[in-house]
């Protein structure tokens, strides 16, 4: 029998299992769903991880053994002696392109559009098992996958659906941040063969989103994968939009935004100007905590306020409605209140409130004139070195 090299070979398996009869339903009416088409060739992954080729048998369900190059002293193939078998056509005039681009990470980039669905149809069983799920119902996938690089073109919720075919046991996870080893933000795996899997991820536009197909505990074979995108703001998009007071683009606690997008924690940037970025909205109330212990005596108020000679705390205002704004802190020290316009450092003083003299605690309320659009500069100071924990109220 004559012999072949194995580029050839790799090239033949690689064009049959692009072809698009490599697996499809029966097409002479009969109600059995094929795996495969009876006869034909395609691409297998050998122990070594080279190519290989597999035939589909005749029942159209399963594959006959992949038929692998023999190896030599090294345990890679051995050139120029590989025969493939004599059915399979050896087409030259094809480019060898070498493993699928969604076979593993970075995976295969896709973009995703809010005006159309992204739909498409693929087989994991000539795929690698590389990956598996987080801890939980998804770490159960541990079959062959494939790798999609997600990329939103808009900002807003992004809806995944993969249908499996025949016995294929979809699982579906989604990382964020990297593809191998980053967090997993959605899972799907709730049905068995033949089943569906979806979950919708809020999304925002530009970032890179990793897409799992994988199988239940080694489930392999044909899927269909729909994703569409609905756009519109939402907490932890990095837009602040009605009724939120902050949005930071994460949902970390502490860091003066916090996950429900309320001001949270009292980060360091709450110390000197600009400070902590709140925002009020129409008909709405913002209240959160803060503490001026571990900060330094950076500003002071002017006349007619004599108090300033104690740690304070930073918030940056912007008002979204023309009107008096109104605060009340409610502080356990002897607290002072006051409100610049810009710039922070030196703007104009136009407001101020050290109603109470006393050691603490007290409630100081304080009410100025804003302009829907601007920023104003709202300090939490002490008198004669006073410092502590506050509670305060912003609103209408």
């Amino acid at each position: 029998m004559k012999t072949l090299s194995v580029l050839p070979l790799l090239v033949a398996s690689w064009s049959i299992a692009a072809l698009p009869t490599g697996c499809s339903s029966d097409s002479g009416g009969g109600d059995t769903q094929r795996l495969c088409t009876p006869g034909n060739f395609v691409y297998c992954r050998c122990a070594d991880l080279s190519e290989g080729t597999k035939r589909c048998a005749d029942d159209g369900q399963s594959f006959d053994e992949c038929a692998c190059a023999p190896v030599d002293d090294t345990g890679g193939p051995e050139p120029d002696t590989f025969t493939p078998p004599e059915d399979v056509a050896v087409d030259t005039s094809l480019p060898d392109t070498g493993p699928p681009k969604n076979d593993t990470c970075p995976g295969q980039t896709l973009a995703v559009d809010p005006t159309k669905e992204l739909t498409l149809s693929a087989d994991t069983s000539l795929a690698g098992a590389d990956y598996a799920g987080a801890t939980g119902a998804c770490a159960v996938g541990t079959g062959p996958e494939h790798v999609y690089a997600l990329i939103p073109t808009g900002t807003g919720s992004m809806t995944v659906k993969v249908t499996g075919k025949g016995t294929m046991d979809p699982t579906v996870y989604l990382r964020e941040t990297d593809c191998a080893t980053g967090p997993q933000l959605r899972c799907g795996e709730t049905t068995g063969a033949a089943g569906v899997e979806t979950f919708s991820q809020n999304v925002v536009t530009g970032r890179t989103y990793w897409l799992f197909v994988d199988g239940k505990a080694g489930s392999a074979g044909a899927y269909d994968l729909v994703v569409s995108l609905k756009t519109g703001g939402f907490c932890g998009d990095n837009k602040v939009e009605s009724p939120e007071a902050c949005d930071d683009g994460n949902k970390t606690s502490g860091d003066g935004c916090g996950p429900d997008c309320s001001p949270q924690g009292d980060p360091a940037s709450g110390g000197t100007c600009p400070g902590v970025s709140v925002d009020v909205w129409p008909g709405k109330t913002v209240t959160f905590t803060g503490a001026t212990n571990a900060y330094a005596d950076s500003y002071k108020a002017s006349s007619p306020c004599a108090f300033g000679t104690s740690p304070d705390r930073v918030y940056a205002i912007t008002a979204h409605q023309t009107g008096t704004l109104k605060v009340k802190l409610d502080a356990d020290f002897n607290a002072g209140l006051y409100a610049r316009q810009a710039p922070c450092a030196t703007g104009t003083q136009l407001a101020c409130v050290n109603a109470v003299t006393t050691s603490g605690p007290g409630i100081e309320n304080l009410s100025f004139a804003v302009t829907d659009g601007k920023t104003y500069y709202l300090f939490v100071d002490g008198s004669s070195g006073a410092k502590g924990s506050f509670t305060m109220t912003i609103g209408w």
